[in-house]
C-alpha cells in the first residue's frame, strides 16, 4: 500500500454520495422539475460518483498524483454539469452536484498540494 491520504476517503464517501443521491433525493430531478435532462443528470451523477469512488479506491491502494488529478477533473465536472447537460431548472440537484463536486476539487487539490510539497 502507498502513502494515504485522508481526503482521499472523505472524496470516496462524497463519490457514494454522489452514486446514490439520484435516488436518495426521492428522485427530485425527475418529478421535482420535468426537464429533459433530468434523467441525463441522474446517469451522470451516477456514473460520475461511482468513478470517484473507484478512482479514490485506487488512490488509496497507491497513491499518484493521476487519480487526484482524474477526481479533481470529475468534481470540476459536477460543478459544470447542471448547465452543460441542461438540469439546472431543479435546485436539489444542481446545489447537490455543484456543492458535491466543489468539495470533490478541494479535496483531490489538497491531495496534490500535500504530494508536492512532501517531495520538496
Amino acid at each position: 500500500m502507498g502513502k494515504q491520504h485522508w481526503q482521499d476517503w472523505i472524496n470516496g464517501l462524497l463519490g457514494l454520495w454522489i452514486f446514490g443521491s439520484p435516488w436518495l433525493l426521492s428522485h427530485s430531478m425527475v418529478t421535482e422539475v420535468p426537464v429533459a435532462g433530468g434523467i441525463l443528470g441522474m446517469w451522470n451523477l451516477s456514473v460520475v460518483g461511482l468513478a470517484v469512488v473507484v478512482i479514490c479506491a485506487i488512490a488509496l491502494y497507491r497513491f499518484n498524483t493521476l487519480a487526484e488529478w482524474i477526481n479533481l477533473l470529475s468534481g470540476a465536472w459536477l460543478v459544470v454539469s447542471p448547465l452543460a447537460l441542461g438540469f439546472s431548472a431543479s435546485a436539489a440537484l444542481t446545489w447537490n452536484s455543484v456543492v458535491s463536486g466543489s468539495l470533490i476539487v478541494i479535496f483531490a487539490g489538497w491531495c496534490l498540494y500535500d504530494a508536492r510539497n512532501s517531495r520538496l
